[in-house]
């Protein structure tokens, strides 16, 4: 899989004061830099006879897929293990469709609604998927059923870095932050399941400064102040305890 360069597109605001929005797009299949991995219609791998890609200026898809025999897949070298949530982009005129997600040996089986024009996207969560290791990975996608005249109008599927452990629940006026609870954006730092050592791993990863970010479920930003013993890639984050806190 070859990877693009990301187009990064400039939004000036006016209102009291100009602020400058940055948009990260790709238009081929590849990893971003925090971790989520974009799988194209543009480099998909077609097998059947009816579902073909569409080009159309800045709005790629796999359309005309009426036999459900047909599929795509994507062959991918994964660098990062760990939990991920899997979106997908389609559209879908009419009624609903199943589908079959496979990645590596774990699966998927969904129902997608219609997004009432064969022009109108809709991005929808299925499920989770877990990568138990880095190496190579058949990612493929099929259609079980339709109601309408296609499985839908693919667009692309997204593996969205995701915590392993459970919704952050503020007890009394304490709340615990632990590493599996985290969202880690990036693609170096990653949580560790040993049953001796569930931490949120630097790994070997040299760091340029010593400050580290975890989005949490509930959308909680801590920023860690690492020791140097961090920055060398020797230590890791294992739980976060906070007392007394209001809204």
């Amino acid at each position: 899989m070859i990877k693009k360069k990301l187009n990064r597109i400039a939004i000036e605001l006016y209102r009291n004061k100009k602020r400058l929005i940055e948009v990260e797009t790709a238009d081929n299949s590849q990893q971003l830099g925090d971790g989520q991995i974009i799988f194209s219609s543009i480099d998909a791998k077609i097998k059947g006879n009816t579902a073909k890609l569409e080009k159309n200026p800045s709005n790629y898809r796999i359309g005309f897929w009426s036999n459900l025999s047909d599929s795509i897949f994507w062959n991918y070298k994964a660098t990062r293990w760990g939990m991920y949530d899997v979106e997908l982009t389609y559209s879908l005129e009419s009624k609903k469709s199943k589908i079959h997600i496979q990645i590596g040996d774990n699966s998927i089986n969904s129902e997608i609604q219609a997004t009432n024009s064969w022009y109108k996207y809709n991005t929808v969560r299925l499920g989770k998927i877990y990568l138990p290791k880095s190496g190579q990975y058949l990612i493929a996608v099929k259609g079980v059923e339709k109601e309408s005249a296609a499985v839908m109008n693919f667009k692309s599927l997204v593996l969205v870095p995701t915590s392993e452990g459970k919704e952050i629940i503020q007890s009394g006026r304490n709340i615990s932050l632990h590493s599996r609870d985290s969202k880690v954006n990036g693609v170096t730092l990653r949580y560790e399941p040993a049953q001796k050592n569930n931490v949120l791993d630097i790994g070997q990863i040299h760091l340029t400064g010593r400050h580290g970010i975890l989005l949490l479920k509930n959308q909680v930003i801590i920023r860690l102040l690492f020791a140097k013993a961090v920055e060398e890639g020797m230590a890791g984050a294992r739980c976060l305890s906070f007392q007394g806190l209001k809204n």
